[in-house]
């Protein structure tokens, strides 16, 4: 029994912190009290009386009570039972709700208890997952009941049913017995189309008033729509994306306008590069147009009569999942000669029968530099800041903001308008550096912290290689102006442990350039075809984020000679040709720059190192002795070393050594020394020093091992001769 009531103590899920009184889940108390007491925006979910902070998680449909419909379905907030209780609340208690850590108001929702959720989770029907957000309980002098409701079109365009009767009659239906925020949008639909509406006459109150509705309560449409001074959507308020919209406006907007048949369109790109504002822009482009879900139970009926309309149908948020239920609809509307614009994150994630039936796959990728200063403009223009940011300094934020999409630098930029002190310009860059770009944000993209410094010699091959990769970013007119191009792959070949690897992290931390690594052999996969699919999923991320240098350690693994497999499996051959493919289909534009390293330069396949393809290869030898004297000096200068220890005499005696094998030397006489302390028998005497005798014995247990005939194979690869083979 007391074994088990202790348990039952160890799974309390809550406990109140001493020094803030706010609650929090017992599994996160070392979180909170790194950041207990800081003013800057809690990363840490708690409650208070008044106010919670929690992380969202998907809402699940069968989630959601039976007797939520209407508005209150889209402002149910899922929370444990155990918070209700915590907070004093109790079901349909209305919450203001935040998102952090700009704490921008986004509307009311409604508290709902559900055992399906962990504690301080939340679950809202259209907010993102894993989000930070903010739930204050609005208090009841903040509520006022309401007899009526005037509510009037939030965005610029109003529907063409605005008027109808039985769009009124929905929406008193639609409303009861709910909560609503003046001043923030929402969304109801009427015959698949998606209508955004506002509370009209509430707006100008000091503080946010809660309306409450119920079923008496009479809702009335504002007849007279007074026309917004905003400028209309069009293509031109899509920054950048030119390839994009050009495809756009010949395949869709022209064809429209002629009265002929247009194309029907996927749109796909990672989050937040405008597939979402570019279906937008087409609902105030084309006159027809209707906005449907593919998780809405009444999608195939909406479809229908859709069938005839020639309306042009929108799809936002493609899910794979959704989509199959309705496969054969979709299909059959598409062979009916309709029109479909789809908007998904991955093309791969779209079914084959769609995909051969619409035409037209238009790709929003990452912004260039050029088109993140476009974005830029618009942005700080749409915000009356266009004064604050001159061109240079403009230029100096695309130029640090690679892999950031239009939404990042939206953030960005609302981040910076909050904060006061300084100059715009030195807050809009503090702004930039706290956010993760999105472009950047889905690929494992390492961010090496590697100085020239720290790499012991070499002073010829750092030069060399600057010389090759930084020297073009920094000055491409020099390069155009003697009529050169920067090479497009560098192949860095030498024995193991020549600091090869080491070399190309320094490379991308020095010259700021996006860096992905990738091994060799973990391209490989035992599913037909994956293997080739990786290849150019890498050389697509890389593209995706430049300028990058996308790094290959040990290519020998994927660049063997094609027929050298001696049992028949030819998944390297296909491999090797997928890769000789994308390095033919890098182009000087596209500011990807592929490095790779191997310890076998004789086993690739000659195609690979041709020039257009590995257009340098760089030796990286065994370190000279003045190479090894630097490395011994770096790693002494963590010892503490006697002074008969003399740099001079372990680097002549180290001949032959990788730098790999110098730096074990040093850590291993180090070893030895911390050996000798903690013997039982030198209690009296410790030694506190690394000792000549120490460096002595490390050097019988650290040897040489680079074989001599690999040395002469890399000095006649080098000479462009093959090595002799033994009878």
């Amino acid at each position: 029994m007391s074994s088990s009531g202790k348990s039952k103590k160890k799974e309390k899920p809550f406990v109140e912190c001493p020094d803030c009184s706010k609650t929090i889940a017992s599994r996160d108390a070392e979180r909170h009290k790194a950041e207990c007491g800081s003013e800057e925006s809690p990363k840490v979910p708690y409650l208070t009386g008044e106010k919670l902070v929690v992380l969202t998680t998907p809402c699940q449909r069968e989630h959601v009570p039976q007797d939520c419909f209407g508005w209150n379905a889209q402002i149910c907030a899922l929370v444990h039972p155990d918070v209700l209780q915590q907070i004093g609340a109790t079901s349909r208690t209305p919450c203001l709700l935040r998102t952090l850590p700009e704490r921008q108001l986004v509307g009311v929702v409604a508290l709902w208890p559900s055992t399906e959720l962990a504690p301080l989770r939340v679950s809202i029907p259209g907010q993102p997952n894993e989000r930070l957000v903010e739930l204050e309980v609005v208090a009841d002098e903040k509520q006022k009941t309401v007899d009526s409701v005037l509510l009037g079109p939030a965005a610029e365009k109003v529907p063409p049913f605005y008027g109808l009767r039985s769009f009124a009659d929905l929406l008193r239906v639609y409303f009861a017995n709910s909560f609503l925020l003046p001043g923030t949008p929402m969304q109801c639909r009427y015959l698949g189309n998606l209508c955004e509406l506002e509370v009209q006459g509430h707006c100008h109150e000091n503080e946010a008033i809660v309306l409450r509705t119920t079923a008496k309560t009479r809702v009335a449409l504002k007849s007279e729509i007074s026309v917004k001074s905003k400028k209309p959507l069009d293509l031109d308020s899509l920054g950048g994306c030119e390839e994009a919209k050009a495809e756009i406006r010949t395949s869709l907007l022209d064809p429209i306008k002629e009265n002929t048949t247009p194309s029907s369109v996927i749109l796909w790109g990672i989050t937040g590069t405008g597939k979402t504002l570019l279906l937008d822009i087409l609902k105030h482009s084309v006159a027809a147009t209707s906005e449907l879900s593919l998780t809405d139970p009444l999608f195939e009926q909406y479809l229908s009569h859709l069938m005839t309309s020639k309306t042009l149908v929108l799809i936002d948020n493609y899910n794979a999942e959704a989509a199959s239920k309705h496969m054969e609809a979709i299909c059959q509307f598409l062979d009916n000669g309709n029109t479909l614009v789809l908007a998904a994150r991955d093309i791969e994630a779209v079914e084959l029968p769609l995909r051969r039936r619409i035409a037209t796959e238009v790709e929003l990728s990452v912004p260039s530099q050029a088109g993140r200063i476009e974005i830029l403009k618009m942005l700080l223009k749409q915000e009356s800041l266009e004064e604050e940011v001159n061109e240079e300094q403009m230029k100096d934020i695309a130029m640090q903001t690679h892999g950031y999409t239009g939404s990042d630098l939206k953030a960005a930029l609302k981040d910076a308008s909050r904060k006061k002190g300084g100059s715009f310009f030195d807050r809009l860059l503090t702004a930039t550096r706290k956010i993760r770009p999105t472009g950047l944000r889905q690929f494992i993209l390492e961010v090496p912290n590697v100085r020239w410094e720290e790499i012991g010699g070499y002073d010829k091959l750092k030069k060399e290689i600057q010389q090759a990769v930084v020297l073009p970013q920094q000055d491409p007119e020099a390069f155009e102006q003697f009529g050169l191009q920067p090479p497009r792959g560098i192949l860095l070949y030498g024995p193991p442990g020549c600091s090869k690897t080491l070399v190309a992290r320094a490379l991308a931390s020095q010259s700021k350039l996006n860096f992905l690594a990738v091994k060799g052999p973990e391209l490989f996969s035992k599913w037909v075809g994956e293997s080739e699919k990786a290849v150019r999923d890498i050389f697509r991320r890389a593209r995706q984020v430049a300028p990058s240098i996308l790094f290959f350690d040990e290519i020998d693994a994927i660049g063997v000679a094609r027929g050298s497999d001696q049992g028949g499996n030819r998944v390297g051959d296909r491999v090797l040709t997928q890769l000789l493919t994308e390095l033919d289909g890098l182009e000087k534009s596209s500011g990807v720059i592929v490095l790779a390293a191997t310890n076998r330069p004789d086993a690739m396949d000659s195609a690979l190192l041709r020039p257009g393809r590995f257009d340098k290869a760089i030796y990286v030898p065994l370190p000279d002795i003045e190479a090894r004297k630097s490395i011994i000096s770096m790693q002494l200068e963590r010892m503490k070393v006697h002074p008969d220890v003399k740099v001079s005499e372990l680097a002549a005696r180290t001949e032959g050594y990788s730098g790999a094998e110098v730096v074990a030397m040093c850590k291993t006489a180090a070893m030895i020394a911390l050996q000798e302390d903690v013997r039982p028998e030198h209690e009296d005497v410790r030694p506190e020093h690394v000792t000549r005798a120490n460096f002595d014995a490390s050097l019988h247990q650290i040897v040489a091992r680079t074989d001599k005939k690999a040395l002469e194979g890399y000095r006649l690869f080098k000479r462009g001769e093959q090595p002799r083979e033994e009878d």
